[in-house]
């Protein structure tokens, strides 16, 4: 299963521990593909810059962002995440 994620949810996922534990519970990403766009992923370094994240918020929304795959924006053929 492919699940894909908006900026907000990751960013809930950051902040609210509750909000990760049932995220994780629920969606169970160690056996699904999660998936965010790279306009999300931009958005996440921007919000970082923006709100001045110290080094652990940082260091936090790259661990987080290592584990997903960031889908290129305008993927086409191979790259699409469609199925038959």
């Amino acid at each position: 299963m492919v699940y894909v994620l908006d900026t907000n949810i990751v960013l809930l996922l950051m902040g609210r521990p509750a909000f990760n534990a049932h995220f994780v519970q629920t969606y169970a990403p160690e056996q699904h593909d999660i998936v965010i766009s790279a306009v999300s992923e931009g958005e996440l370094r921007s919000l970082a810059l923006q709100r001045g994240w110290g080094t652990p918020k940082q260091a936090q929304l790259n661990a987080i962002l290592q584990q997903l795959i960031i889908y290129p924006v305008g993927a086409t053929g191979d790259q699409c995440l469609c199925r038959d």
